[in-house]
């Protein structure tokens, strides 16, 4: 059956795109004891073949190999990834319950992804961040769950020239009750100022962590909400600050790369592996309604892993996935 497609588009850049794919009528997933999944992934440049000018070069011009055909492909390849993500949190063929994406070029992408699955494994309920003028991407959040609210928060602190080009920090409300009443969970999705582009790029992550830290103490001390914050941070754990307070998926990671269990990083930069794709959360050890993680799984196996490395994508020969290794956790809520 046809899938038809309704967007809210609001006219301030502080609007985020927001849609609902459905069939007829989607019932969100009953609530199974409030147990969920929830996968972060940087899927590497994923545009669309339409040509806005914000593309890099190798993916728009005469001279280019990106096509409708290697754009089917990556789509059928990400839905590959979740399915295999999630997989490994619920050991049976179903897709994470929350996914965040980083580098999706804008919704028309996340439309047709959504368009593709199967319907009893679909997103009802997704948000695209708003991009900068001259950003090439974004990030977005995708849902098996209503969408109760959102907030988009720039950073005020910077320059005009860094403002243009940082994405913004993009906070999520789901409610994961189902058909019997409210269940809330906010999530902060995050993508950081790449190391790469400035010789201020550590002092710019600093301004993003403080800003993020901010909303998440504000959170706790205005809500019962259990928090997440996660998305591609752009450094490892020993060069955050205040972010270090809360609990981590690399805590429960640790003991498991001891064992031998899990492998080392999720991107792999000049010969060595980096953490720089993190999941933070409020325990519940530490707060009444915080989170328990269950599990946590670094997805490390082929065809995401190719000669040892992340099979990054490579448009001339349209080969490879992405350059980052999807991280996700399952967790109870109260």
């Amino acid at each position: 059956m046809k899938k038809n497609t309704l967007i809210f588009r609001l006219c301030s850049f502080a609007a985020a795109v927001f849609f609902a794919v459905s069939c007829s009528v989607v019932n969100p997933p009953a609530a199974r004891t409030h147990t969920l999944t929830l996968m972060s992934y940087n899927a590497q440049t994923f545009f669309d073949t339409v040509e806005d000018g914000t593309e890099f070069s190798d993916f728009k011009g005469s001279n280019s190999r990106w096509s409708a055909q290697k754009y089917r492909k990556r789509l059928k390849r990400l839905e590959e990834t979740l399915y295999a993500m999630g997989g490994k949190l619920s050991e049976t063929r179903i897709m994470p319950d929350i996914v965040v994406l980083q580098e999706i070029e804008n919704e028309r992408v996340l439309e047709d992804f959504c368009k593709q699955l199967p319907q009893k494994d679909s997103y009802p309920y997704v948000l695209c961040s708003p991009a900068h003028e001259n950003a090439a991407f974004t990030t977005a959040v995708l849902s098996k769950y209503p969408i109760e609210d959102y907030r988009i928060h720039t950073l005020q602190t910077v320059s005009s020239v860094y403002a243009s080009v940082l994405r913004p920090l993009t906070e999520v409300v789901i409610n994961t009750g189902g058909n019997n009443g409210k269940n809330l969970i906010k999530i902060f999705s995050v993508h950081w100022k790449s190391k790469r582009g400035t010789a201020n790029g550590q002092r710019i992550r600093t301004l993003q962590e403080e800003q993020l830290v901010q909303k998440i103490s504000s959170s706790i001390k205005h809500s019962s909400v259990p928090v997440i914050a996660c998305g591609d941070f752009n450094q490892e754990y020993d060069a955050f600050n205040n972010m270090r307070q809360f609990s981590v998926c690399w805590d429960n990671y640790r003991n498991q790369q001891l064992s031998g269990v899990q492998d080392s990083g999720t991107y792999y930069f000049r010969g060595k592996w980096l953490k720089i794709d993190h999941i933070f959360y409020i325990n519940a050890a530490s707060f009444a309604n915080g989170i328990a993680v269950e599990k946590f799984v670094l997805h490390h196996d082929e065809p995401l892993i190719h000669k040892g490395i992340p099979h990054r994508y490579n448009v001339r020969t349209g080969q490879g996935y992405s350059d980052h290794l999807p991280i996700g956790i399952r967790f109870s809520i109260p």
